[in-house]
């Protein structure tokens, strides 16, 4: 992820984020098969783009990383986030329960117990 300081000229903070969105680019492009990569490279392009207020991006980017994993809770949960950011409401409510649904699945992992309630 790129620096992003709010003292900064905003064409050095775009740019850093330009940066970025480079070498994610390039680690998709010299990983394209390695899993843990093209969700990461996919996940961080969400994350910039959403700093730059392109939501539609940033959601779709999020998309690309569950098609390589729809098992991963946090994954389901980053997208219900981008959703809820780009007004998608209906959409973001049906992720969680997807989340819900893959930490489930998962043995329901201790990382996510805060979120999800340990009781369930």
């Amino acid at each position: 992820m790129a620096l992003y300081r709010v003292d900064d000229p905003e064409s050095t903070n775009q740019e850093r984020l330009s940066l970025s969105l480079a070498s994610l680019d390039r680690a998709l492009a010299l990983e394209p098969d390695l899993k843990a990569i093209v969700i990461r490279a996919w996940r961080g392009k969400s994350l910039v783009h959403c700093q730059r207020k392109d939501l539609t991006r940033a959601v779709d980017c999020v998309r690309r990383a569950l098609d390589s994993d729809e098992s991963d809770p946090s994954l389901w949960l980053l997208y219900s986030s981008m959703l809820k950011l780009a007004l998608r409401n209906d959409e973001a409510v049906a992720a969680v329960d997807k989340a819900f649904a893959a930490y489930v699945a998962a043995g329901r992992p201790p990382g996510l117990d805060q979120l999800f309630g340990q009781g369930i």
